[in-house]
């Protein structure tokens, strides 16, 4: 399971570990401020950098960096990117704060997914594993201009792999996966006969192991019954979404949000409940995939998450 950011394929091109020493030496200087939501809500076990010359030989940084451990953590963000610190005052001001609250919201489920595994994001709904596999397909087959059982194909192939985000036990091909088709054919919307036949470990040619973001690049390009899309990589995959969201960090947080389900889920949240973002390709995906109370429901659940980890 994908905990931080940087554990995450594109992460683990950067050294957070570099980071982290760098923060521990500054803090002799100035301690670390929790964390506060734009609407002035405390976050639990959380600190942030600030753009005050205590903090200015700290490495600029985009994502979370956990100061403690698994057990008891200290999750902390450079909030230097968000916000300016006025000497004459001695006031720090928020000016990007729509993008600050995407990054508190994906630090407080960060701390849930810490505490609860993935139990909590299994009960979010259908929702975010229908636009996430809505995301992944929408692209590739406007990109490639592929024939409808290639789009059947990659759908199933999507929700299998956020399914796997979800329940290890389906990462590698096996009867586990079998046994949540009906779940595969609820989410993608595809007939479970033609699931069985991409997932069926006893069938020659299913799909492989789902175990990261180059993964389920490679296995949506060669098991979507198409020749056109070659054999993509996760770059590729990333080069393709990466200007479905804009924002701060945004092609790094689209990166992770392949694998690392506490920026996805952040991601939606934000493009369905902030109206600043609704010109986002995730943000029309989600507005025309929700039906009813879809959007209302996930937006609650996600804030209550959210709010449990406030002081």
């Amino acid at each position: 399971m994908v905990i931080l950011p940087y554990q995450t394929t594109l992460g683990r091109l950067f050294k957070p570990d570099d980071y982290a020493r760098a923060i521990r030496r500054a803090e002799i200087s100035l301690s670390l401020p929790p964390m506060q939501t734009v609407s002035n809500e405390t976050l639990l076990d959380t600190g942030y950098v600030t753009p005050r010359e205590e903090h200015e030989d700290i490495p600029n940084f985009a994502h979370i960096i956990n100061l403690g451990n698994d057990s008891s953590p200290l999750l902390v963000v450079d909030g230097r990117q968000y916000m300016r610190y006025d000497e004459r005052t001695g006031i720090t001001r928020l000016i990007a704060a729509n993008d600050w609250q995407l990054q508190c919201v994906r630090v407080a489920l960060t701390l849930k997914l810490m505490e609860t595994g993935t139990v909590s994001f299994a009960r979010l709904t259908d929702f975010p594993a229908k636009v996430f596999t809505d995301w992944i397909t929408g692209t590739l087959v406007q990109r490639y201009t592929l024939r409808p059982e290639s789009e059947m194909a990659l759908r199933v192939i999507a929700t299998l792999y956020y399914q796997a985000m979800l329940m290890p036990e389906l990462r590698e091909p096996g009867h586990d996966r079998i046994r949540i088709a009906p779940i595969l054919a609820r989410v993608s919307g595809i007939p479970i006969e033609f699931i069985l036949n991409l997932i069926d470990p006893d069938i020659e040619g299913t799909v492989g192991s789902l175990n990261n973001a180059n993964d389920l690049a490679v296995e949506l390009s060669t098991k979507a019954r198409t020749l056109s899309m070659g054999t993509l990589k996760f770059a590729d995959l990333h080069t393709l979404l990466k200007s479905t969201w804009y924002g701060t960090n945004h092609a790094d947080n689209v990166g992770m949000a392949l694998e690392h389900l506490p920026t996805w889920i952040a991601i939606l949240y934000t493009a369905v409940s902030d109206r600043s973002y609704r010109k986002s390709k995730i943000t029309e995906r989600a507005e025309r995939i929700g039906r009813g109370n879809d959007i209302r429901n996930f937006i609650d659940l996600v804030g209550r998450g959210v709010a449990e980890q406030y002081t």
